[in-house]
């Protein structure tokens, strides 16, 4: 058996693919030992040039749609995705843009199905994910993604929010992305306990979050019970489009302390 190591980079991914060969694993750092006889391993340092040449080469054999099916499968964090996605590339080089239609090939399923995962996590987070004000006045949204997605979902509000200071925090995984001028780094942050039992204004400790937040939260889930029609009411149906694993981070999930949505409306425009 061959292994070939790498450091669990996209980068690094791309660098090795033209060298593996049908049989071997790829296995990244923190994948464990492999205690078998015979076992050669070996391995595969991430090169800038190499990973260009790569995605250039996915591009116009397989253009630019396989290139982002490689990539949403990398993100899903899959296991064994690489020997997948190892297949998926020898499949790109040999059928071209056709690649993603031989379901005979095992690794064009598999690479196929990780992309579909992955882009659903994107789909439901841009539409879920929910920013706070902090008291230092950077918009804020913590979420917990199955799967690694931030920086799909920063490419996507870095285009909405460009003129914006936020942060979007993968709390799973506790690497952030910030946004200042329209430029994006990322960091390790790891969140504070509180913070992962809930984000609400309630558990939040005092500046934490700005002064005005609590008008906007309450302007916002009286808007939500308002538009609500109680004979209508489905929660059923509602997990099926807004799984529990999601609604921990909905604002318009947390109760309104008040009452009814008039309430919550009017204390939200006072002054």
């Amino acid at each position: 058996m061959r292994i070939l190591r790498y450091d669990g980079r996209f980068e690094s991914l791309l660098t090795l693919l033209p060298q593996w060969e049908r049989g071997e694993r790829i296995i990244p750092d923190g994948g464990g030992p492999v205690a078998f006889l015979g076992v050669m391993e070996r391995r595969v340092e991430a090169n800038p040039i190499e990973a260009a040449e790569t995605t250039r080469t996915l591009r116009e054999r397989g253009g630019e749609t396989l290139f982002r099916l490689l990539r949403y499968a990398f993100f899903s964090e899959l296991p064994g995705r690489e020997e997948a996605l190892g297949e998926f590339y020898q499949a790109v080089l040999r059928f071209g843009r056709e690649a993603d239609r031989h379901y005979e090939l095992p690794g064009v399923v598999k690479t196929v199905e990780m992309a579909k995962r992955t882009g659903r996590d994107v789909h439901r987070w841009k539409g879920f994910l929910r920013f706070r004000l902090l008291g230092d006045g950077v918009f804020y949204a913590p979420f917990e993604p199955d799967h690694n997605i931030l920086p799909f979902l920063t490419a996507h509000f870095r285009k909405r929010l460009g003129d914006q200071e936020w942060m979007v925090h993968d709390l799973k995984r506790s690497i952030a992305a910030l946004c200042r001028e329209g430029r994006v780094g990322y960091a390790r942050v790891e969140a504070p306990g509180w913070l992962l039992r809930s984000p609400s204004l309630r558990d939040a400790p005092d500046g934490f979050y700005a002064e005005e937040e609590e008008r906007f939260q309450d302007l916002w889930k009286g808007f939500f019970r308002s538009i609500a029609i109680e004979s209508r009411k489905n929660l059923k149906l509602q997990r099926q489009f807004m799984p529990k694993k999601y609604q921990k981070y909905l604002l318009e999930k947390e109760e309104l302390p008040g009452a009814s949505p008039a309430k919550g409306l009017k204390r939200g425009f006072e002054g």
